[in-house]
């Protein structure tokens, strides 16, 4: 981000589904947004409106990514198997994210939980402008 040795006054807007993100960052891109008393006070620019909900989420809630959560007992729902949207061993429902705490990452929990899907990625080297071939 750049530095800036001005104040300035922002606002931060919650949409009550991620996908009215882009039609809000449209209407203020556009200047089509106005609010009373708010004459010369937009640009027509927004920050951070193109990071996905999942990072967004992550960021306003303090969660580093592979880190260690704790749910609040009783305050989940195992999902059965036939509910499940991947393989993972458990899969729970939370109502209210307050009840979900990120653990900081020292300590204890400074490890990686123990894996059990691995994933592969090769480099493939081409000619310049070319697409590899497997020879």
């Amino acid at each position: 981000m750049h530095y800036q040795q001005d104040k300035a006054t922002f606002i931060k807007i919650y949409t009550g589904l991620p996908r009215y993100v882009n039609q809000l960052r449209t209407l203020f891109e556009n200047g089509s947004v106005s609010f009373r008393g708010s004459a010369g006070m937009f640009e027509n620019v927004t920050y951070e409106s193109n990071l996905p909900y999942a990072l967004r989420f992550m960021i306003d809630n303090e969660i580093v990514g592979m880190s260690w959560i704790r749910v609040k007992a009783g305050k989940y729902r195992l999902r059965e198997r036939s509910e499940r949207n991947c393989n993972t061993q458990y899969e729970i429902d939370v109502q209210d994210f307050n009840d979900v705490e990120c653990l900081p990452c020292d300590g204890e929990y400074s490890k990686i939980a123990p894996l059990r899907i691995l994933s592969f990625d090769i480099e493939c080297s081409a000619d310049k402008g070319k697409f590899p071939v497997p020879q």
